[in-house]
Order: C-alpha cells, then structure tokens, then sequence
C-alpha cells in the first residue's frame, strides 16, 4: 500500500484530521489536502503517482528554427580541417607558401 493510499485512507475512512494524518506519516500538511482533494475529484486514480515532468518548457527552441541552427552548423567548416596543416588549414597560415584567410574553404 502506498503513503499515498495510507493517508487518503486514514483521512477519508478514519476521519481522522489532516494535520494529524500529516503529522504521523511525516509529510506536508498541504500535501495531505492535495491528495484528500484528487480523491473526491477523481476517486481511486488518485493512489497512482503523479509525474513531476513539468507540462511545457518556455526556453524550448521551436522546431523550424532547432532545424536551420543544425543546417548552419552542417554548413560551417570543421574545426578540425582548420585546425590540420592540410592546405588551407590555419596551420599553414604564416608558413611560406602556406594558406590565407581568403584560401579558406567558404570564404567570400
């Protein structure tokens, strides 16, 4: 049996006060009354755990625009290229004979 049952249980059957029933099982008063509350709106479904998965989240990013971030992304040169002394990497940048910026793959 869950504390959830327990305490629906011994205030609802038992008529037992809230405060009291809180008190015993060492959880929140108004927790007590949350779940006394579901029962009388939703009866037995009201023994089950609730998730805690907040409903929706406001720093989401829209799917339209999570989809041009990722092209971009796609689009842009690997740091890894830049970073090699393949030819127009900016390892060979300085070196004689060695790449510029406007070598480099992408730029204008």
């Amino acid at each position: 049996m869950s504390i959830a049952q327990l305490v629906i249980t011994a205030v609802v059957l038992e008529g037992r006060s809230k405060s009291e029933v809180a008190r015993e099982y060492h959880v929140s008063r108004y927790w007590v009354q949350q779940l006394v509350k579901r029962y009388h709106d939703e009866g037995e479904a009201a023994f089950e755990p609730r998730s805690r998965r907040p409903h929706h989240n406001a720093r989401a990013v829209d799917n339209t625009v999570e989809d041009k971030i990722v092209r971009l992304r796609k689009s842009l040169i690997p740091v890894t290229k830049l970073l090699t002394a393949e030819p127009g990497g900016l390892a060979a940048l300085g070196k004689p004979g060695g790449a510029s910026l406007a070598d480099a793959p992408g730029s204008p």
